[in-house]
């Protein structure tokens, strides 16, 4: 079970903790690699760690006979420290539910007073909130927030599409993460849902 690749080529976290990492000679003649570390509130590796409570951690380790070599020709190492990219709401594509619970073979569309899922990652949110949840925008820039939303799942969120929608629409949901606490973030589908 893959859970992270994290930018590192065949560098992955699996389920049995195992690393299987790329080397990059630095200077060729000292390697070096990756160390991956994860820490957090959990009881077993959780399947997924986009919303989990979980810190994943890359350091890289340099061997002593390189930082040596570094310091000899009159340089030094640096550590920073890079924040990770916010964990945004990341809608892949919208669909619509056909009678009898088919999806529509052609996404982005949609039909007034019927019923769409809408897929990816990280697209639950507080229905309570006001300013979370699932919005529609207009070419005018104008929003309309989903009420009856049935399926509020990070995977998948199922709806019934406004009565009164009409013309193309932008997709954008917006969530806290840490949920509850955390800013509000937003993410939206690349391309505009339009009446079937």
């Amino acid at each position: 079970m893959r859970i992270a690749d994290c930018g590192l080529g065949s560098a992955a976290l699996t389920a049995e903790t195992s690393v299987a990492v790329p080397t990059y000679p630095l200077i060729p003649t000292y390697p070096t690699y990756p160390r991956l570390g994860m820490k957090g509130s959990f009881d077993a590796i959780p399947d997924r760690i986009e919303d989990a409570d979980v810190t994943l951690s890359i350091a890289w380790v340099l061997p002593g006979p390189l930082k040596r070599a570094v310091a000899k020709g009159g340089g030094r190492l640096v550590r920073r420290r890079v924040e990770p990219a916010p964990k945004r709401p990341n809608p892949l594509e919208a669909r619509r539910i056909l009678p009898g619970g088919l999806l529509d073979p052609q996404p982005g569309r949609y039909a007034a007073g019927e019923a769409m899922r809408v897929s990816g990652a990280r697209l639950d949110y507080d229905a309570a909130r006001p300013d979370e949840g699932l919005f529609l925008v207009a070419a005018d820039e104008s929003e309309t927030r989903v009420e009856q939303v049935f399926t509020n799942e990070p995977a998948q969120l199922t709806l019934l599409m406004p009565t009164g929608a009409s013309g193309p629409y932008v997709v954008l949901i917006r969530r806290r993460h840490p949920r509850g606490h955390g800013p509000l973030l937003e993410g939206k589908l690349s391309e505009p849902i339009v009446p079937a």
